[in-house]
């Protein structure tokens, strides 16, 4: 595999392929092309960067990088060509991004990585290592050949005819600050860190296959539904995936003898030692995830970032005294001045992260050891957990040394001593590679132990007849291929065996072909994973679709008697269209969708707004319309109670200057005449109020005007909660004293009749005097009457504690609510009110143009709907042979033309027959099966209920008549062919 390399974003695993695989790369032609813009050809000597080189180290006094903490690192021949191999691959990304080089230099860092020349870096401190590393472009220093050994550069140069391209001062001075060589130990860091994750996940589902743990706690209840953490749900869902199946994992069902006959005590010790050691995985792999992966952005931005080299203060003097040439390099110069802090802290909170997954291990690790029991293995078992102290002892040892570094990082910091802090980034950078490498072999060693447990389950390493889950099978035969038997029927060498062969084929910096098994596990290739919608989604099969087919039609053919026009506007609109219309929980719920161009664009929240930015493009003019569409909440959803993340919404709405509340009474009585039409829904109330009259009652209760909303908001959690609830939240979290709220209480415990409840607010003067009030108690008594000349005022609730949250409201409000059983259950069916100021937001003269509409809460009605539908269909399960008209039809065939016999006529003058009826216009069907049994026809055809079948067969054409099933009268008929369109015809029509 290549890898272009240019100005485009570069993941971390094509760094890992490049720097650890030697993958090949080439560079992006448009990338090259913008470098031939720089045309500087005067070059800088080796010399003169060796004597700057010794001027700056003298007059910074930089500080060298602690001998003891890379000798490892430098005795290590595969750890210094990763690391020059990554040196390279950064540079030549900062180089193809910055264009601030020759073309030359690219192809020449490219030439170096495809021809696997990898320079030696000295360790002394990054800008020391940078200096040095620059002698490259001059053909000085030495190579690290494939033996170990080492290589002068100019003669491996001379091999592969490549020619030094030598070095620019504006090259010198913009390599000096890219950091390159911290951001190679940042990005090899970083690229092993997200290959770890899965494999920390793979480690820990066979130590609970080894341990026999109940995977419950990997639930979705317990981890997607319950706490709406990503990286968690991420864990838990691979978890799931790897266990799926598994009968081992099991505890509770899976057990020997022993574990049957534990005491009651024993037993709850044992649920407490599997809930502190594995029932938090998901959590501690989650949370530790997050936190890597906020690490692992910050490092991807650095290398993403694209610096303009400018002229340099220095440089600026040298052009002023063209007798000044040489290069200048100090913590001054260059254009920009490029902080090392972030990379270091990215670092720390890797090393960080990295305990989580570390502790994990090692205590899993000791938990199944202690399962080893067996005379003749206690052997291993010693070995085992003497191998898990040196880890851990190793690892505390790396963790000690990291934090005394970082408190020295600290102190230097709080002096200013900005030159002192050169070398930390390297050098946390190599702090947290050893971190990262003993990690892996720790959870190597989980692996091996597990491995251990389960195999000692059976007699050899061959495919299993243990009942693992997918994905811990799938691991096993992994092994079980790379295992060679003879070595491991060795008597005494298992556990060795074991440990060398997990060492060799999982090697992270060696084995491609182990990272490439494990990305393919877990992206879902060998299905394990078991796809699901989206939670708050839902899939729907014919028969939601029929009956969401069904409702729909009630609904506009209300919405079209009313003279209604229908629209539709896009999915998603510009994220400023939708905010600050929906009130601060409102708000919150909306969904932002990722930049794709340079809009900040969110999915439509609800239909209104979308309608008001529509009516102000397309002219402003009187209206009534009505919009049916798909529209999305972040909410919390609950599946009882009809509450979704996707879902339709039905509007109503009329816009113009009409007479005073025609156009509210209007919408209510098209909520009541759809929630009257709809089966199951006869039960209904619709609760009325007028936001004039809340903002009043607010003002009464001597609520502070800028709290009213924010306090309606509360307000409108009623259906929800309880007062106590909302009393409380208006006090603790929104600042109103208690009187206040105790006498918001008072008036939102009014509701009832709308002429008495209008006549007691009036009688009782509680909002005389209160102009807001006043106004809206005198429309809403002129709405009451026009509703009671619709005939719908027994259907109305005059109730004060009813708000609608939504912020553009202006006057009346209501909100249908079912009165039965079912009301509890799914909240408001229907919603609505005056908007008066929304649409006059999109006009550029703040002109007011009236509005007002009704949402019909679809999605809850097809809850209702379905489950009534659902009920029929299982009474007349009872007896197939009944025929319901009322019920709901998935298929909507009318006629069901059955053959008689396998005779090739037959089957001609079948098609002949259905095409006749469907020129007649009538929905038929016929079996497409490979001679069809007369049975399975006639029982399908009474599955779906479909009401007539036609029976057609050797005598049926001899005679040119065929026979007529009537379900819903129970007959059958013989009909002349020719007259047969005319009688389906007269029976459908009864």
């Amino acid at each position: 595999m290549t890898l272009i390399i240019g100005r485009k974003t570069i993941n971390f695993n094509d760094i890992f392929s490049v720097v650890f695989y030697s993958n090949k790369v080439i560079c992006d032609p448009a990338s090259l092309e913008i470098l031939k813009a720089n045309e500087e050809t005067k070059l800088i000597s080796k010399e003169e960067i060796e004597e700057e080189k010794k001027n700056i180290l003298k007059e910074n006094k930089i500080t060298k990088i602690e001998e003891n903490l890379i000798n490892e690192f430098l005795e290590n021949q595969q750890f210094k060509r990763i690391f020059s191999r990554a040196s390279i691959l950064i540079l030549l990304i900062k180089v193809l991004k910055g264009s601030f080089a020759r073309i030359e230099i690219a192809q020449f860092l490219s030439d170096l990585l495809n021809n696997q020349i990898h320079p030696v870096i000295l360790f002394e401190n990054e800008t020391e290592s940078v200096i040095n590393f620059i002698q490259i472009f001059n053909g000085v220093g030495d190579i690290i050949s494939s033996d170990g050994s080492k290589k002068s550069l100019s003669e491996e140069l001379q091999k592969f005819e490549m020619k030094p391209p030598g070095i620019t001062l504006k090259e010198y001075q913009a390599i000096t600050h890219t950091i390159f060589i911290s951001l190679a130990i940042a990005a090899i860091n970083g690229s092993i860190c997200e290959k770890i994750f899965d494999f920390a996940d793979l480690s820990s589902a066979l130590s609970c296959e080894a341990f026999e743990v109940d995977p419950e706690p990997f639930d979705m209840k317990f981890n997607d539904h319950s706490r709406i953490h990503k990286m968690q749900s991420k864990v838990a869902s691979n978890l799931r995936d790897l266990l799926e199946g598994s009968r081992i994992s099991k505890a509770k069902n899976y057990s020997n003898k022993q574990s049957k006959e534990k005491t009651d005590k024993q037993n709850q010790e044992w649920e407490q030692k599997q809930s502190t050691s594995f029932a938090h995985i998901s959590q501690y792999h989650g949370a530790a995830r997050s936190l890597a992966s906020s690490a692992v952005l910050l490092i991807k931005m650095e290398l993403d970032s694209c610096e303009n080299f400018g002229i340099s203060q220095d440089e600026k003097k040298q052009k002023g005294n063209k007798k000044s040439r040489k290069p200048t390099l100090s913590l001054n110069s260059g254009a920009g001045i490029f902080s090392k802090e972030p990379i270091t802290q990215s670092m720390i909170v890797i090393q960080s992260v990295i305990s989580s997954f570390y502790n994990g291990c090692i205590n899993r690790s000791t938990k199944i050891t202690e399962k080893i029991q067996k005379e003749n293995e206690k052997e291993y078992k010693n070995q085992m957990v003497l191998k898990t102290e040196k880890l851990q002892k190793e690892m505390n040892e790396l963790e000690e040394l990291s934090r005394k570094k970082s408190l020295e990082m600290n102190k230097q910091d709080s002096k200013q001593e900005i030159f002192d802090t050169n070398s930390f980034p390297l050098e946390t950078g190599i702090y947290t590679f050893f971190v990262l490498k003993k990690l892996i072999e720790i959870i190597e060693n989980e692996v091996v132990i597990s491995m251990y447990i389960l195999d000692s389950k059976q007699e050899e390493l061959e495919p299993p007849t243990l009942p693992l889950g997918l994905g811990t099978k799938s691991f096993w035969l992994y092994i079980c291929e790379k295992a060679d038997s003879g070595e491991k029927k060795k008597p005494g060498n298992y556990y060795q065996y074991m440990n060398q062969l997990v060492s060799k084929e999982l090697n992270f910096f060696e084995k491609q072909e182990f990272i490439s098994w494990l990305t393919v596990l877990f992206a879902g290739s060998n299905k394990i994973k078991k796809l699901v919608p989206p939670k708050g989604t839902r899939d729907f099969g014919p028969f939601q679709m029929r009956i969401r087919e069904k409702v729909f039609d009630i609904i506009k053919s209300v919405f079209k008697k009313h003279g209604a026009v229908e629209i539709d506007t896009p999915v998603f609109e510009l994220k400023e269209t939708l905010l600050n219309k929906y009130g601060d929980e409102g708000d919150k719920l909306i969904y932002d969708l990722a930049d794709q161009g340079g809009e900040a664009l969110s999915l439509r929240y609800d239909l209104t707004v979308p309608f008001a930015r529509f009516f102000a493009n397309n002219g402003f003019k009187d209206t009534k319309r009505y919009h049916i569409a798909k529209v999305y909440r972040r909410d919390t959803p609950s599946a009882a109670r009809g509450r979704y993340r996707e879902f339709y919404q039905c509007d109503f709405d009329i816009v113009g200057n009409y007479e005073r509340l025609f156009p509210d009474a209007e919408c209510l009585s098209v909520t009541t005449e759809i929630l009257q039409q709809i089966p199951g829904i006869e039960n209904f109330v619709i609760k009325v109020n007028h936001r004039k009259l809340l903002d009043g009652m607010m003002e009464v209760c001597g609520v502070p005007k800028q709290k009213f909303r924010t306090i309606c908001s509360s307000i409108d959690k009623l259906d929800k909660e309880d007062w106590k609830k909302i009393k409380q939240e208006m006090i603790f979290e929104k600042g109103l004293d208690e009187e206040t709220a105790n006498r918001i209480g008072k008036f939102v415990e009014m509701k009832g009749n709308p002429f008495e409840l209008l006549k007691n607010l009036r009688d009782g003067k509680l909002l005389e005097g209160n102009k807001s009030a006043e106004l809206a108690l005198e429309e809403l008594e002129i709405l009451f009457n026009y509703c009671d000349y619709l005939g719908i005022l027994k259907k109305l609730s005059f109730d004060l504690s009813l708000s609608r949250g939504l912020d553009y409201y202006t006057g009346v409000v209501y909100e249908a609510i079912l009165t039965d059983s079912l009301g509890s259950r799914v909240g408001s069916i229907a919603g609505g009110g005056r908007y008066d100021d929304l649409l006059s937001m999109f006009s550029n003269s703040r002109q007011k143009f009236p509005a007002v509409g009704v949402s019909i809460g679809i999605e809850r009605i097809f809850t209702i709907v379905e489950q009534l539908e659902i009920q029929k269909m299982k009474n007349q399960q009872k007896n197939i042979n009944d025929y319901d008209s009322d019920l709901v039809r998935v298929n909507e065939a009318d006629v069901y033309v059955v053959s008689i016999g396998k005779s090739p006529l037959v089957a001609q003058q079948k098609l002949r027959i259905v095409k006749s009826l469907w020129d007649s216009q009538i929905k038929a069907e016929f079996s497409m099966a490979k001679k069809p049994k007369v049975s399975d026809q006639i029982t399908y055809a009474l599955e779906n209920r479909i009401p007539l079948i036609v029976l057609l067969g050797d005598d049926e054409i001899e005679k040119k008549i065929v026979k007529v099933k009537i379900l819903k009268i129970k007959e059958e008929k013989e009909i002349p062919q020719d007259q047969l369109i005319d009688f389906i015809k007269k029976q459908l029509e009864k």
